[in-house]
């Protein structure tokens, strides 16, 4: 179908060319009657009217649609790409290059890449060192990216980056709007928007309490945002809405997706499965119009689906099974061998996933999605199912086991705020509270002699993470230990109760730190050097481990001694990306004997089983022959 302006532009031209022919052949038959070029002549303007019906019928003809090109990209040494769970890499607006984050000269840090079609390298991005989520500007001169809960832009080609909001939420991107604006979930997970030029943002839309809207894609003419709606996590369930740019009014339209996007009249979406769809849309009442058609499969998905796609209609996405899958515990030796627990059981992983052994290392309380809620779960170390400890309506999350065995605490928000609850482990009696404070709670460990409970509070945005203590049986308001305005997390008291280890975003990344405990202020020591989360003492007290900045299972030795020592730091393995680690919390735990980790992996695929990235250029005609608008 030609377009108006090229359909008048044809006739036109046509017209133009057919009185010129005609008109200069009349003239010559009058000026050369009884001549013999009259016939000639004559000819020639009957050939130029014929000409001027081929360009017609040329011009009207559709152009043959394009080929659909499909290929794995592949990164330079030393600039792959570095997975996380949410959104990595973003397509320019034509599908000429992709932005993407990968490595920084500091292996603890990130940076942008740009990685041309026509360039076999790729080029790392000045001034975007810790950069995440990338986004491009509609015009393709622009790429957003968030920054440690800053969302900043910088030019394509290069320059300096400038600040387009604060607050945002951790790791998540913004989406550009055609209209001059930006939108993005804010620290306490409301949808904003915000010129990209910086300045005054607004709220346009604020979930109910417990879940996200996240933006993922804008609709032209500024009218709409989609969004997905989801608990924090964005997994394992979510689905999709509509912002109308106009009136602000919010509506459903589909459940159980992972990714949207707007493309020709149409509404491409990614379930959780990994299932790519096509319907038909339309833009003036945003509304579906017909069912779903299925177009591929195989995308992976964690907490969002790793799929980019351009205006033009060109494709990227990760290949391989991500947080969608099912999940497996296993033993993993100080060498990096993994044995499963049970071969015979797996499981979904929740939002805010977590476990820990028990005391005498034969059993194990995690967390595990159970339908549409978050619970936690028993299991004995051997063949045989888990019990279901909790009910709950309210998601429970993070357990940890008193010292003496007999009883697990866990978060759960059955009120205002995330709580600490308990129950005994054995199932028997019923759920109870433990801590009620104004702050909400997400980590509660206990020293090994159980006098001490030791407390992370706060979650909603990055730097407002703060470690209190309580004495049990004695203190009814908690101690703050530590409170500096930079985050601190992930607490684990020595065995002996001497020494506090935690994680400190203090230096500008997350870095590992020990202090004495309780009397934080007398001492203070950084035992990471390249980034450092995830800190688990050895039960004998000699040894911290960590996962340093390059993703490695590091060991520190600890001497004895009136003050903290540091021995020899060793790097025991690479932890593969098939394993689930974070910086928020503790992903791993050890054995009585101090021999073997406890971690959780997807199922399935092998430790060092990489990605693959998929190009498809052109990938709109399959579209548009498949979902017919």
């Amino acid at each position: 179908r030609l377009p108006a302006d090229r359909f008048a532009g044809a006739q036109d031209f046509a017209k133009a060319l057919a009185d010129q022919g005609f008109r200069h052949g009349a003239e010559a038959g009058a000026a050369a009657a009884g001549s013999r070029w009259k016939v000639p002549f004559v000819a020639m303007s009957a050939f130029a009217g014929v000409m001027s019906v081929a360009l017609i019928g040329s011009l009207l003809r559709p152009a043959p649609p394009a080929p659909v090109i499909r290929y794995r990209l592949t990164f330079p040494t030393g600039g792959e790409l570095r997975l996380n769970l949410r959104s990595e890499f973003a397509l320019a607006p034509d599908g000429s290059w992709l932005v993407y984050t990968g490595p920084d000269s500091d292996p603890a840090e990130t940076q942008l890449w740009v990685k041309a079609r026509d360039r076999m390298e790729a080029t790392p991005l000045a001034e975007t060192r810790g950069g995440e989520a990338p986004s491009v500007s509609p015009d393709g001169q622009w790429i957003a990216f968030n920054v440690g809960g800053q969302l900043r832009k910088v030019p394509v080609g290069g320059g300096s980056a400038a600040t387009i909001a604060d607050t945002v939420w951790a790791d998540l991107g913004g989406v550009w709007l055609d209209n001059g604006m930006v939108a993005y979930m804010d620290a306490y997970s409301r949808l904003r928007r915000v010129p990209a030029t910086g300045g005054t943002s607004e709220v346009v839309y604020t979930p109910d309490p417990g879940f996200g809207a996240t933006p993922v894609g804008a609709l032209p003419e500024g009218r709409g945002i989609l969004f997905l709606t989801c608990d924090l996590g964005c997994t394992p369930t979510s689905e999709l809405w509509v912002l109308d740019g106009r009136s602000g009014e919010a509506r459903q339209l589909l459940p159980d997706v992972a990714a949207a996007a707007y493309l020709d009249e149409r509404l491409i979406f990614v379930r959780r499965d990994g299932g790519v769809f096509g319907v038909p849309f339309d833009l003036k009442r945003l509304t579906l119009q017909g069912a779903p058609v299925a177009l591929f499969d195989g995308v992976r998905v964690d907490a969002r689906a790793h799929l980019a796609l351009a205006a033009s209609g060109a494709l990227a996405y990760l290949t391989g099974a991500g947080a969608a899958g099912t999940y497996e515990a296993v033993w993993v030796s100080r060498e990096g061998r993994a044995v499963p627990v049970d071969t015979a059981w797996s499981f979904q992983r929740p939002p805010n996933p977590g476990w820990a052994l028990s005391p005498d290392g034969t059993k194990l309380a995690i967390g595990i999605r159970t339908g549409g809620n978050d619970d936690i779960w028993i299991k004995e170390l051997g063949r045989g199912p888990p019990s279901r400890l909790t009910f709950s309506d309210s998601a429970d999350f993070r357990p940890r086991w008193t010292p003496d065995g007999r009883t697990v605490t866990f978060i759960s928000k059955r009120a205002v705020n995330n709580d600490l609850h308990a129950r005994r482990a054995d199932g028997t009696g019923a759920d109870s509270l433990v801590l009620d404070l104004e702050a909400p709670i997400y980590e509660a460990d206990w020293s090994f002699d159980g006098q001490w409970s030791v407390l992370r509070t706060g979650g909603e945005g990055r730097n407002v993470r703060d470690i209190l203590a309580l004495r049990v049986g004695r203190d009814t308001v908690p101690r703050p230990l530590l409170t500096e305005p930079h985050d601190e997390a992930v607490p684990a008291l020595s065995p002996d109760g001497r020494w506090l280890a935690y994680e400190s975003g203090e230096t500008g990344r997350r870095e590992i730190f020990v202090q004495p405990f309780p009397d934080v202020q007398t001492g203070k020591w950084q035992v990471s050097t390249s980034g450092g989360t995830s800190p688990v003492w050895a039960h004998s007290g000699r040894e911290l481990f960590f996962i340093d900045g390059s993703n490695a299972l590091v060991s520190q030795a600890v001497l004895s001694g009136a003050t903290f020592q540091r021995g020899e730091q060793r790097t025991l393995f690479a932890i593969g990306s098939s394993y689930y680690v974070g910086a928020d919390y503790t992903y791993l735990d050890i054995s009585p004997d101090d021999r073997r980790f406890l971690m959780v992996r997807t199922r399935g695929v092998g430790v060092e089983e990489a990605p693959r990235l998929i190009v498809v250029e052109n990938w709109i005609e399959e579209v548009r022959a498949k979902v017919p608008n």
